[in-house]
């Protein structure tokens, strides 16, 4: 029987933030392993890979202090988590005789029904490139990766 397993991880401010969000951005929607992604923006729907890291880019910014914040209430300080990442592996089957459409409406239902309160919401389906001689005898490695920025409309930020 299938299990989930949500690893969790959060990308907090520093030097490296400004880059670092835009990086994984990138990463997530690299054609090479990327079925599907999506995202959601208070500036409205992001569909353009270069867009997307663009906005994690002055999302970045944004909490470290080096813009000032888009939203009313709240304010950049240094220690400002600018992504929290979630990873939900799923069973390889799990979309088998679905279209592309039908697809990404389940995963944007699933990331909504996750209630994260966030003004910026991307996800992304990967299909795990198998890497590495012993490796290449596996079957693929369905997963989801969900990024979001953990400040809402009014500024204000959540704790997990």
């Amino acid at each position: 029987m299938w299990k989930p397993y949500v690893r969790f991880s959060s990308f907090c401010s520093g030097v490296r933030a400004v880059h670092s969000a835009s990086a994984h951005a990138s990463y997530l929607t690299r054609e090479k392993e990327c079925l599907l992604w999506g995202m959601e923006s208070r500036k409205g729907e992001i569909s353009d890979r270069r867009e997307a890291a663009n906005r994690w880019k002055e999302i970045a910014e944004m909490e470290t202090g080096l813009s000032p914040l888009d939203t009313p209430a709240g304010r950049a300080r240094h220690d400002a988590c600018v992504q929290v990442r979630l990873f939900l592996p799923l069973p390889n089957m799990v979309f088998d005789g679905m279209a592309k459409a039908e697809i990404r409406d389940a995963l944007t239902a699933l990331v909504m029904e996750l209630g994260l309160d966030s003004t910026d919401v991307m996800w992304s389906l990967h299909k795990g490139v198998p890497g590495g001689s012993e490796k290449k005898q596996r079957d693929q490695n369905l997963h989801l990766h969900i990024s979001y920025r953990p400040r809402n409309d009014e500024g204000h930020k959540h704790r997990i």
